[in-house]
């Protein structure tokens, strides 16, 4: 008989190392149900960033190695490197909507079901959704203003860019907070980034050593399974260096294209997958902040013990019982 696992509480103080443990056991727990919404939602966005990275790369190459247009090439190149930036950015909006999807589901109902439907996963992926879209308006409109204060920085004197750089990093860290503030709560976009300022700065080192050791660990993962992309992309190079490029033609060339672009699918939905992790990190880096901080669960008992002994909840005398009562 297996044994039902205790609830991962989003509201908890924790040490450094039960944020990792958490964040593992969650995964764990929900990595099928995971995986199969990636599948179904990340991974045609990482097919559509996969020929895109092809299309950039092979203009590289078309333009250093002096073959074609190099006009043209450097003009594929650039739309095909914004082209992969885009679907690189939807599909990191995808893969926050289902993590953070997956931890309000588990938060609400302290497990999720092993086969999850997608009519009650629907709804909370939609409402996601829209929070990420509305978060990456917010990230572009902070983007644009740190680029800002680094070109006026620059241009007042090229030593002082070390001041932006380094106010950036210090501001960078709390503002890590903000996504999860705002996906794992229904508060407005405005009062998540108060809360991610606020919650950030009293706890800066934790969040900086979460963010450092887990996109570390985000980083070697998924570029282990990108090795075979980057061996693809370096076989390319050196037959390109070495012949012209007739050499990738006929059906040897067309296999090695069908390799050379299923290792970039693998490599774009890799990113994904362990990016799953940081954003479950983050999520309960925002509660353990926000438990030592403002003792969110102590709130929440003590509203619910007032609304217990109000009066209006009281049960309610029956006026026949009152007359019984003096008749005897």
């Amino acid at each position: 008989m297996q044994t039902a696992k205790p609830k991962i509480e989003l509201y908890k103080i924790r040490s450094f190392s039960d944020k990792f443990n958490d964040t593992f056991s969650f995964v764990t727990q929900n990595w099928r149900q995971l995986l199969r919404y990636l599948c179904i939602f990340v991974l045609p966005i990482s097919m559509l960033g996969a020929w895109c990275m092809d299309v950039y790369t092979s203009s590289i190459f078309g333009a250093g190695m002096g073959y074609g247009n190099p006009d043209l090439g450097f003009l594929s190149f650039v739309l095909a490197y914004a082209c992969y930036a885009l679907f690189a950015i939807i599909a990191s909006m995808v893969t926050a909507s289902i993590a953070y999807g997956f931890m309000r589901l588990y938060g609400e109902k302290g497990a999720i079901a092993e086969r999850l439907p997608y009519k009650e996963f629907s709804p909370v992926f939609s409402k996601m959704f829209r929070r990420a879209c509305i978060m990456v308006l917010v990230w572009l409109g902070i983007f644009a203003t740190l680029v800002i204060v680094c070109v006026l920085f620059a241009l007042i004197t090229p030593v002082l860019i070390v001041v932006p750089i380094l106010a950036i990093i210090a501001v960078g860290v709390p503002l890590a907070l903000i996504s999860p503030a705002y996906m794992l709560t229904d508060d407005s976009i405005w009062k998540s980034m108060g809360k991610a300022w606020r919650y950030g700065w009293a706890t800066w080192g934790g969040v900086f050593g979460v963010l450092v050791v887990m996109t570390l660990f985000v980083y070697i993962g998924a570029g282990a399974l990108s090795l075979p992309y980057i061996v693809c992309v370096a076989v390319k190079s050196l037959l390109l260096s070495t012949s012209d490029a007739s050499a990738l033609s006929g059906a040897g060339g067309a296999v090695f294209t069908v390799l050379a672009y299923i290792s970039s699918v693998l490599a774009n939905f890799a990113s994904s997958v362990f990016s799953v992790l940081l954003f479950v990190i983050l999520g309960y880096q925002f509660g353990h902040s926000a438990e030592k901080i403002d003792g969110v669960t102590v709130q929440k008992d003590v509203e619910q013990f007032d609304h217990i002994d109000s009066p209006d909840d009281a049960p309610a005398v029956e006026s026949d019982d009152i007359s019984n009562f003096d008749q005897l």
